[in-house]
């Protein structure tokens, strides 16, 4: 119903990312009705909810992480946005995890202006 191309995949990946009665697991399991239609809005559904479980699985026991996700609603947006628009930007996330914390602040995801020019 959410567009999904495999929803066994995606139903693995829900599994993996909610299960157990660690905080972790409960925080998905908040959140993760809220993003499961932010990656359906995009383009690739399935690939957004791979890369969310990648970038969980690296930085999920990470408080600041966890933190940031479910106390800042435009950061978990802005991640899910990110998660599903390519395959590069899960990479980059997973090789300097504190850009996270960018897509928290209003101006994260604002492109910036030429140096000395603005």
């Amino acid at each position: 119903a959410l567009g999904y191309a495999d929803p066994a995949a995606a139903l693995r990946h829900l599994e993996a990312l909610s299960s157990g009665v660690t905080r972790k697991a409960a925080i998905q399991r908040t959140l993760l009705p809220v993003l499961l239609g932010w990656f359906a809005d995009s383009a690739d559904p399935d690939a957004g909810l791979l890369n969310f479980r990648k970038v969980s699985d690296a930085l999920g026991k990470t408080p600041w992480y966890l933190r940031l996700r479910r106390d800042e609603g435009a950061a978990a947006e802005n991640l899910a946005r990110v998660l599903s628009a390519g395959r590069l930007a899960p990479d980059l996330l997973l090789r300097a995890p504190e850009a996270v914390a960018l897509l928290g602040a209003p101006d994260g995801l604002r492109p910036r202006g030429r140096a000395g020019l603005e």
